[in-house]
């Protein structure tokens, strides 16, 4: 049994799309049923719902409405019974193979616990790449040229460091590791709640990146991450970062070891160039790490690291975090 969960909030134009690309799937005899959660308080959703008989879906309407970190958990929570559980946002759209594949790796590898891809990112002006290959590239070890990556949960870590590695839309996961994993949640972080679940994900079993594009993002003004402020979500994805190596039972000392290894050892130079930028950039990776090490025991890393700073001092912090 497959289920998809697709929670939505009073957009009736996004959730048309979304559902328009449940029902465009070529795995669409595969999904059992469909979730439309709606916690925005407007029934005119159940009505775009019945303009698609072909797709199995199960309306719910919420009331009273709750916090987007309630939803989240409601519908992790509420929905257990299924083989598969797919997760698509209403402001996100699937490519036509994208269950169809998903299922696919997920069946030829019993050890897998997830599945995730590539995405594009639209920002209603232009498409442009989510740099998500790159990072999960980086932390699988630079695997040859095969299209799906199998990574261990020190792999999903490493690149889980830099950024989300896998969109909760293009999720496809075992429903109980789901459940497992959607206890996350209870740390209530309304923003970098997707790395936490990536890692917790992680901890239960292999998780799978295919590196083809599988779905595109919707990055709009009134998303509810763009009320923080640059400051606020720094610090929010330090913390993450800080839990995820801890929750890990991995050193700083052993992380800083194995990231400054892997970017040194980059078998592309523009990847490199890139992924060292982004590392300095991001106050969360290089100097999140440079703080808790020590400069005469990590030498390794601060070699790296000042490398690093004099190359991209334009945009590098002006201070460690």
């Amino acid at each position: 049994m497959v289920t998809v969960l697709l929670p939505t909030f009073r957009r009736g134009l996004l959730l048309r799309q979304a559902l328009r690309s449940i029902a465009d799937q070529t795995a669409l005899d595969k999904i059992d049923r469909v979730i439309v959660s709606e916690n925005g308080g407007d029934r005119a959703s159940e009505e775009i719902c019945r303009s698609f008989p072909r797709v199995p879906i199960q309306y719910v309407f919420r009331e009273p409405m709750l916090t987007a970190m309630e939803h989240g958990r409601a519908l992790y929570h509420e929905y257990r019974d299924s083989d598969f559980t797919c997760i698509l946002h209403d402001d996100d759209l699937w490519l036509p193979h994208h269950v169809e594949a998903g299922l696919a790796a997920l069946q030829e590898n019993p050890d897998a616990v997830l599945y995730g891809c590539s995405f594009l990112v639209n920002d209603d002006v232009r498409y442009f790449d989510g740099n998500s290959d790159v990072y999960a590239w980086f932390g699988a070890n630079y695997p040859p040229a095969q299209p799906i990556w199998a990574m261990s949960p020190t792999q999903v870590l490493l690149a889980n460091i830099y950024n989300m590695v896998i969109h909760y839309s293009s999720m496809i996961a075992r429903t109980p590791a789901l459940t497992e994993a959607a206890k996350i949640f209870e740390r209530a972080n309304p923003y970098d709640n997707d790395r936490e679940l990536l890692h917790a994900f992680s901890r239960a079993g292999t998780v799978l990146f295919n590196k083809r594009y599988g779905i595109t993002v919707r990055v709009e003004g009134e998303r509810d991450t763009n009320r923080f402020s640059a400051e606020e979500k720094n610090r929010r994805m330090a913390e993450t970062t800080e839990w995820m190596i801890g929750s890990a039972g991995k050193s700083w000392q052993l992380i800083a070891a194995l990231f400054a290894r892997r970017l040194a050892a980059c078998p592309d130079a523009e990847k490199q160039v890139f992924l060292i930028l982004q590392a300095v950039a991001r106050r969360w990776v290089l100097p999140a790490i440079a703080h808790h090490l020590d400069r005469e025991e990590d030498k390794e890393f601060f070699a790296l690291y000042d490398k690093a700073r004099l190359k991209f001092a334009g945009i590098a912090p002006s201070r460690d975090r």
